[in-house]
């Protein structure tokens, strides 16, 4: 299909690369910790690492004429919103988990911010929303619309009363504001999910006693959990994901007993994102990783042959790069997505350590059953977004 057939769409997103080249974090490499001392920065672009990867994913999923589409901020939209409506064809906003009961939540928009916003010919697509940690119903049975700010509640309902498709993360998002808000939205998971559709092809089953496993979470956390299931492979190497942190000026992760003196040394290698002068020893862990540009990231993943984490976006790119992921979770965000395209999953807990077996969790029917279940969601994905003129990448 030539360019200019394409559609001309305004993407509303945090990430803004550059139309035609490769995508990159905008990260820069980690020299030296003593360097980093603009907070601001990382809440700029998106907080922590795990977040570029459904950032970028909205540019990896469609072609677009790329001479006639742009980035677009929220304000350029509230203003000009009539000037889009005549010049694009679609409007993608693409959000991740938002949908909150915080009240002091940073992102929340001004009353009435949207309200004003009618596009008649441009069709409007909202990807990837999600409810917070603690703002499902399923987990918080009192919770009522009285708990929402208002912002949030009148975003809401702006995108599924303009919207030709509003999307949700998964079916306990989709619940949530069915009973709280009576807001109807169709389950299409995070876009992301889709970024690589092919991957699952080369997803392979090798023995696990002689495979090298990736994991991401928290390091402090399920200590149990992570000797017994580390154990089961040959090698294990950790991908950070971690946010800006005030006390130590880093976005590397430490153990909680982590001092500034002890980061000065810490680099980031650019070639493979390998964490250098790492100054603490984890358990089980060979090699820590933190890479800085998504390629990078997904290129070093490919090179693993299973996936163990807290961490959905990990588990999102390993899918990315062919690696069978498996996501141990703590909240609904991680497992409302995992269910969704029959991802392996189980909740951390105290039990874990005698319930957990690798054989189980990697087995040829979990396998089988992810691909199924991924084929047919990402079917629908595919049916739904080409069905209103949308045109996505193979």
């Amino acid at each position: 299909m030539n360019d200019s057939n394409l559609p001309r769409i305004a993407f509303l997103s945090q990430y803004q690369p550059g139309f035609g080249e490769k995508l990159k974090s905008p990260y820069k490499a980690e020299t030296h910790s003593a360097q980093w001392n603009d907070s601001s920065f990382f809440r700029k672009h998106g907080g922590n690492r795990g977040n570029l990867v459904w950032m970028e994913s909205i540019y990896r999923i469609f072609k677009y004429d790329r001479n006639n589409s742009r980035h677009i901020s929220r304000a350029e939209l509230v203003a000009d919103y009539k000037t889009i409506d005549e010049n694009f064809d679609f409007v993608i906003i693409n959000m991740a988990c938002w949908i909150t009961n915080n009240s002091n939540a940073g992102d929340l928009l001004p009353p009435n911010y949207f309200a004003k916003i009618k596009l008649k010919k441009c069709k409007l697509v909202c990807l990837g929303n999600g409810c917070e940690r603690g703002s499902y119903i399923k987990s918080n049975p009192n919770i009522s619309k009285n708990d929402f700010d208002p912002r949030t509640v009148e975003l809401l309902h702006w995108m599924a009363d303009n919207a030709d498709i509003f999307s949700v993360r998964g079916d306990e998002t989709k619940k949530t504001l069915k009973e709280i808000f009576n807001i109807d939205s169709i389950a299409l998971g995070c876009p992301a999910l889709y970024s690589f559709p092919n991957s699952i092809n080369a997803i392979s089953l090798p023995p696990v006693k002689d495979s090298i496993l990736a994991t991401a979470g928290y390091l402090n956390n399920n200590k149990p959990f992570r000797n017994i299931a580390y154990s089961a492979f040959k090698s294990v190497n950790y991908f950070c994901q971690d946010y800006y942190r005030f006390d130590t000026p880093s976005n590397i992760e430490f153990p909680p007993c982590a001092k500034p003196s002890d980061l000065v040394d810490t680099k980031i290698n650019e070639a493979d994102g390998s964490v250098l002068n790492y100054p603490f020893e984890i358990d089980g862990v060979d090699k820590m990783y933190a890479p800085n540009d998504v390629d990078t990231w997904r290129g070093v993943l490919s090179m693993h042959d299973y996936y163990i984490g807290s961490r959905l976006h990990g588990a999102i790119l390993s899918l990315q790069a062919g690696v069978f992921p498996a996501i141990f979770h703590n909240d609904e965000r991680p497992l409302e997505v995992a269910r969704l395209v029959g991802m392996p999953h189980s909740p951390l807990n105290a039990d874990i350590e005698d319930s957990f077996d690798v054989g189980a969790v990697f087995s040829e029917d979990s396998l089988e059953n992810f691909k199924k279940k991924y084929r047919m969601r990402y079917n629908i994905f595919y049916e739904e977004l080409t069905g209103i003129g949308l045109v996505l990448s193979s």
